[in-house]
């Protein structure tokens, strides 16, 4: 977890500092060197918290239909949303997945430059102004992102407002996320990222969830107390 704009708390920052150098100079003696060690999660309390990333049922259907039913590398993009709780600080929500226009290889993906932009000018602007999340897999490979896909971010976050999410997972549904919440100024690496499903009250998963939950049930074996049986 690290801040994007480290400038806009440089006076807290400088102001910790000046605590260690004074208390350094308050030493009854004091060698020729010295060494400060601030961490910024212990002076600002806004990076003490994971970022919460949300998947509707259908998005993280998608997203697992993606990558299962494909043998090269293939990308999306998906519709996400700030969730505006205080509580939860920076939390977010991918409510769906669009696969655009794109040449992929097994180890390679790449937007089709003749088609990805007439298949946005096509989109909806309620969809077009919240795509703020991309996605991409890795096949069978980690999901650690490659020098080309980190550069590819730096590329995006010139001009991204608000926040973005990128997200890589592979076969294994092994899954790699990071956030740019531009909003809070914090940059959330992959460790500091919570990610859940949200199941709805009418969804199948739903109602096959309470079928398990009815029909399986720990076998109880009797056990022998004092003469006389009893569950355990």
């Amino acid at each position: 977890m690290k801040l994007i704009r480290v400038n806009e708390y440089a006076d807290i920052i400088r102001e910790n500092c000046m605590k260690m150098i004074d208390s350094a100079l308050a030493q009854p003696t004091l060698s020729s060197k010295f060494n400060m060690n601030v961490d910024l999660k212990d002076v600002l309390p806004i990076l003490k918290d994971k970022a919460q990333l949300m998947f509707s049922e259908r998005a993280y259907a998608k997203l697992v239909l993606l990558v299962t039913h494909n043998e090269k590398e293939v990308a999306a993009h998906g519709t996400a949303f700030r969730i505006t709780d205080k509580e939860l600080g920076s939390a977010f929500l991918v409510d769906d997945i669009l696969v655009y226009p794109q040449e992929v290889t097994g180890g390679t993906v790449d937007s089709n430059d003749a088609e990805y932009g007439p298949w946005m000018s096509r989109l909806p602007d309620e969809i077009f102004n919240n795509l703020r999340f991309q996605a991409h897999s890795h096949v069978r490979m980690d999901v650690k992102p490659s020098g080309t896909d980190l550069s590819f971010y730096h590329r995006m976050m010139q001009t991204v407002p608000n926040f973005y999410i990128f997200f890589i997972l592979n076969k294994r549904m092994e899954m790699w996320c990071e956030i740019y919440d531009i909003e809070r100024n914090i940059y959330f690496e992959d460790g500091d990222v919570d990610t859940t499903v949200l199941l709805g009250a009418g969804d199948d998963s739903v109602k096959f969830l309470d079928s398990i939950k009815q029909n399986v049930i720990p076998k109880v074996y009797p056990t022998w107390v004092g003469g006389s049986a009893a569950a355990t």
